[in-house]
């Protein structure tokens, strides 16, 4: 690769594939299947009889370009750490297989995180999205536990979206996974506030969230109707922000094309 400097490492499992992995960062622009597009791109590559879902990261700003060569840890190694530690703590993850950083003389150019690709999973926005999808009320319950059983582990998932939770049916029940896991804190206390705030995030459906209040009230003990009145109004405040957000983004995209 053309950067100044490359830093990788891969987990023991995937060592023997490292040379292959490494070439096919070489030429990610122009080969592997397309999952999604947009600041961040991600990719399927079948290596050596696996199929690994590869994540390269939009290249950083000048300032951050510093602060991820000197101060931070990149987005991808802080994925493939956390994703670690997940598993470590019996959490599900997809694998995490690498992460592979590039950097140029100001500081870090490009960042990869490599991880399994998990087969035959839906996203929880799938659940959101459709009031006829089986078993709703049930993976929504699960969905809570699931968040619940990380609260109580010390673990706070700040990018709790729609997307970013996956459900996998199996044999005895479902499994439930991560993904997109730059955005985390470990050893953390938190409030009932915090912890509410946690699932502000996933959506303003007052319906779903009554539900999601509902489950972590019995797991907490305590009154479901109160803990839905902060839920719901918290979601408010989140999806207001973001609808004046799009707005102003809008307006500034009508000024540009004026």
């Amino acid at each position: 690769m053309s950067a100044t400097k490359a830093f990788y490492q891969f987990s023991e499992a995937y060592q023997y594939l490292k040379t292959d992995i490494l070439a096919v960062l070489e030429k990610f622009n122009e080969q592997g299947t397309t999952l999604f597009d947009s600041r961040n791109t991600i990719k399927t590559f079948d290596i050596g009889g696996h199929s690994f879902n590869i994540k390269s990261f939009r290249p950083p700003h000048f300032i951050n370009k510093v602060v991820y060569r000197f101060f931070r840890k990149s987005k991808a190694r802080r994925s493939f750490e956390n994703a670690q530690y997940l598993i470590e703590k019996g959490f599900g993850s997809p694998e995490p297989v690498a992460f592979m950083e590039q950097f140029d003389p100001v500081g870090l150019k490009k960042s990869f995180y490599i991880s399994k690709q998990l087969k035959n999973v839906f996203e929880m926005k799938a659940v959101i999205h459709n009031p006829q999808f089986a078993e709703r009320e049930y993976l929504i319950q699960l969905y809570t536990r699931f968040h619940f059983q990380l609260q109580q582990a010390g673990i706070l998932f700040l990018d709790n979206t729609q997307g970013n939770t996956l459900f996998e049916k199996t044999e005895t029940g479902y499994r439930l996974y991560l993904v997109d896991l730059n955005r985390m804190k470990t050893g953390v206390t938190l409030s009932i506030k915090e912890r509410i705030q946690n699932f502000a995030t996933l959506t303003r459906d007052e319906w779903i969230m009554q539900q999601v209040a509902k489950e972590y009230a019995n797991l907490l003990g305590i009154d479901a109707n109160t803990l839905s009145a902060m839920l719901i109004n918290a979601s408010k405040v989140v999806f207001k922000k973001r609808d004046l957000k799009k707005k102003w983004k809008q307006r500034l995209k009508n000024n540009r094309e004026k």
